[in-house]
């Protein structure tokens, strides 16, 4: 008797056996899907399901739900029979994962979503699931991750043609954005100052601005404001890649370190000078190698896994039953 054959019969055992409920009639749980000797149940796809489908009754009209309803559900049962095999697989090769490598995870999670015990409680309620089951999830996804490495990393290396190959090919990936040092003079009249208004100001501060010595640096502009009673301020702005400032700003790149920019905002007019610019520049090979290894090795990988999971899927033995 085959391998498929044996697992077939087993499954059907899991089925006779299963702890399926009735009540009056009514099914609790049932299996939807059997993977070699173990089952799925569905309650298992509506508990992952359940919050796709939510989005999916919150953005579509009532005549379009149904069909897409359905084609989440089936998106997941897809999704809950391939983590079944990574983790029947990993199961075989021996893979376990300590208590304290997911009490880790966990409080990294906590940590990037900055969530506190209580927080974190909470949250578990609201999706409806208990602290033990995410315990669970989380090893099930560390398990199939050290899985996925297993497979991977010995099938995979790069030549140091491949890896200049690809910073070459991909140069601007790699460039450095240059920066400005600015300073400035920010003229903006307290609006209700009735004294000034900024249409009032604007040819006194071009003029200002325009006869300016060569000599003279933003310190000497803003005490000529200051004679001529125009309100401003004298700040340093720091430094400012291209794409950190507002589009009036960008002018600021096509100058030179110590030259000057008049700026007019909504409310607001910016005398700019330039105190140091640093141009663009490209991270050397030898710096990038390490990020080429990074983004290659994940190209490879996906590639690599995708082909092993359809491998486990031939070999299996996967019967998927009605979802409705």
């Amino acid at each position: 008797m085959n391998l498929k054959r044996i697992k077939f019969f087993t499954a059907i055992l899991i089925f006779i056996c299963s702890g399926t409920s009735l009540s009056r009639g009514e099914i609790i749980d049932r299996i939807i899907a059997i993977v070699n000797d173990e089952s799925i149940t569905l309650n298992e796809l509506k508990r992952d399901a359940a919050p796709l489908i939510f989005e999916v009754k919150s953005r579509y009209p009532l005549e379009e739900q149904k069909q897409r309803v359905k084609e989440v559900k089936e998106k997941v049962l897809a999704e809950l029979v391939k983590e079944k095999l990574q983790l029947q697989k990993a199961k075989e090769l021996g893979i376990t994962v300590s208590e304290e490598s997911i009490s880790s995870a966990i409080e990294e999670q906590k940590k990037i979503y900055s969530l506190s015990e209580e927080q974190f409680q909470e949250s578990l309620k609201k999706d409806n699931i208990t602290f033990f089951q995410y315990r669970q999830k989380i090893r099930d996804q560390i398990t199939i991750i050290t899985l996925m490495n297993h497979v991977v990393k010995p099938k995979i290396f790069f030549t140091s043609k491949e890896l200049k190959d690809y910073y070459d090919s991909n140069i601007d990936y790699f460039r450095i954005q240059g920066t400005v040092h600015l300073q400035q003079i920010l003229i903006k009249p307290d609006v209700e100052d009735k004294k000034f208004s900024l249409a009032d100001l604007e040819s006194k501060i071009y003029k200002i601005f325009n006869e300016r010595k060569s000599y003279e640096g933003l310190a000497d502009i803003a005490d000529r404001l200051e004679k001529e009673g125009i309100p401003s301020r004298l700040t340093d702005m720091g430094f400012y890649r291209k794409d950190e400032m507002a589009p009036e700003f960008a002018t600021a790149f096509s100058l030179n370190s110590g030259d000057f920019a008049i700026v007019k905002g909504a409310s607001s007019y910016h005398i700019l000078k330039v105190l140091e610019k640093v141009k663009d520049t490209i991270k050397p090979f030898s710096d990038a190698k390490d990020q080429i290894e990074e983004i290659l090795y994940n190209k490879k990988r996906d590639k690599i896994y995708q082909d092993y999971l359809k491998e486990l899927e031939e070999n299996a033995y996967i019967e998927k039953k009605d979802i409705d």
